[in-house]
């Protein structure tokens, strides 16, 4: 009987205890559940977090990174500009030339050109807003972009309470080279070119001009000219208009893969392909209001110095507003 009795006891013993085990074992999973899922909610919010502010949290951003070597590079140019030009050491020509290479208009230039030009150079900064040349002044130099944008207008005179200025003819790009066409013709600036952001410019003297780049701008604008020559819907243009059409173009480079023109129910510009080819993704097709009737987006090959270019609707519209209001005329390639 007491072996019965000690038996009997051990299983009760056994079972509270197997009861307490299971009890704890139950709120264990509880609780492993709930740090599980308050781990998995705060790692949600983490990520999230981390995605809304990627480009402070990453080491490395690219963006950042284009940003501070443009910077430095920048600093790097002052530097080497701060020193007179016929004191520049072949050195820091070489330097400024491997600076300048990313410049549109400076990178098609032939290399021992290129290399004078970082030796007669002159570097300048303007703030947005300043004038940088005015209407009907003597042309004295020519300017390379090489950061920010301007604006050239037929006003003379430009107030900063003026947030919109009247007679923009022509937008100014980094990368671009303006007053060079002055200089060719030996006559005064047909515009004020003002500053639209914070710009930094390179400026190339007449006499420097003169030597260096007269005479491969001249060959460049002689050729644009025959390109527009060849254009049907300017056939009717005497060669004197074709002439100054051309000086008053802009010859821009884009790598493939680039939107020339974005979709827009307006431009100022005709855009012309010297060379290349681009596609027309989408047509634009105006309502007697100016309303947007454009179809589904197609895509249109279009190649350089191809004739049947010119027949696209907004070209005749061009044509046709040609005599009621000057446009300006921006020449890609």
């Amino acid at each position: 009987m007491m072996s019965l009795d000690m038996s009997k006891r051990g299983h009760q013993t056994f079972q509270r205890i197997a009861k307490t085990v299971k009890t704890i074992c139950g709120i264990n999973l509880v609780l492993k559940g709930y740090i599980q899922k308050a781990k998995v909610t705060k790692w949600v919010t983490y990520h999230l977090t981390r995605q809304s502010n990627l480009d402070k949290e990453l080491l490395f951003n690219i963006h950042n990174f284009t940003k501070n070597k443009t910077e430095r590079d920048s600093a790097k140019l002052k530097c080497l500009f701060s020193v007179l030009p016929h004191q520049r050491s072949t050195e820091d020509t070489a330097m400024i030339q491997s600076l300048l290479r990313k410049t549109r208009a400076f990178q098609v230039m032939p290399y021992i050109m290129q290399l004078e030009i970082c030796q007669a150079a002159v570097y300048q900064q303007y703030e947005a807003k300043t004038i940088v040349l005015r209407k009907g002044h003597h042309s004295e130099a020519c300017y390379f972009v090489l950061t920010g944008e301007l604006i050239a207008t037929l006003s003379d005179s430009c107030s900063e309470n003026r947030n919109h200025l009247t007679g923009v003819v022509n937008e100014i790009q980094e990368g671009d080279l303006f007053g060079d066409a002055a200089l060719l013709t030996n006559t005064k600036r047909p515009a004020t070119i003002l500053c639209k952001t914070n710009t930094e410019l390179l400026l190339l003297n007449k006499e420097d001009f003169e030597s260096i780049l007269a005479g491969f701008l001249q060959q460049r604008y002689s050729a644009i000219t025959e390109l527009l020559r060849s254009l049907p819907i300017f056939t009717p243009w005497n060669a004197e208009k074709l002439t100054l059409l051309s000086y008053s173009s802009l010859l821009r480079y884009y790598r493939s893969g680039t939107a020339v023109i974005p979709k827009s129910s307006r431009s100022s510009f005709i855009v012309v392909v010297k060379s290349g080819r681009c596609n027309v993704v989408t047509n634009l097709k105006m309502g007697p209001h100016g309303s947007d009737l454009s179809q589904c987006p197609q895509q249109k090959k279009i190649s350089g110095g191809r004739k049947d270019f010119p027949i696209l609707s907004l070209m005749e519209a061009e044509k046709k507003l040609a005599g009621r209001s000057p446009q300006s005329k921006r020449l890609c390639a």
